[in-house]
């Protein structure tokens, strides 16, 4: 469900006002977000300590079905019917990033090494995430790949090494 969304501090009247593609899961990214104090808005954040989670309530304020529809001036319609409010800059359309944009940062992100606290973290977000078809038959494809050129004694090495570090991060 795609549409604008708002966050309201029932204390004060303060309002975050967002879009987003999928406002459910924009909902949980939020709330985490400020549950772990790494909210990315500081003055929401702040309003989030200091006030604690039942002063705010989430609500979604339009829903908008059509896709041809660009959510950038309905929530900056939103953002400028009130001064009081958290968000620190008006709406910005990201669907603007130019694709070289998009290039230059991917280029800037490969290779970059990332640590085990963060990998880690990236895998517990994904439990319980069930792969399209298409993610199950890209795998199969691959693995396929890789396994038919390999001798039964590489398989076998593999697997024990596989077991072996699998055990290692159990008893660590």
């Amino acid at each position: 469900m795609r549409g604008i969304y708002e966050w309201r501090n029932i204390f004060t009247g303060t309002v975050l006002y967002g879009q987003s593609v999928d406002m459910p899961r924009r909902f949980k990214e939020h709330r985490s977000r400020a549950i772990r104090g790494a909210h990315e808005n500081p003055h929401f954040q702040a309003a989030w300590n200091k006030y604690g989670e039942s002063a705010f309530v989430w609500s979604i304020v339009e829903v908008v079905e059509d896709l041809s529809i660009p959510l950038t001036p309905i929530e900056q319609r939103y953002y400028e019917s009130t001064t009081n409010r958290y968000n620190e800059v008006p709406p910005a359309d990201h669907s603007a990033i130019t694709e070289e944009i998009r290039n230059k940062i991917s280029l800037k992100l490969k290779g970059k090494k990332q640590s085990q606290n963060h990998i880690l973290n990236r895998a517990l977000a994904r439990k319980g995430c069930k792969p399209s078809q298409e993610t199950k038959n890209y795998i199969s494809t691959s693995l396929k790949g890789y396994w038919a050129n390999k001798s039964p004694e590489e398989r076998r090495a593999e697997a024990i090494r596989l077991c072996l570090a699998k055990a290692a991060k159990v008893v660590s």
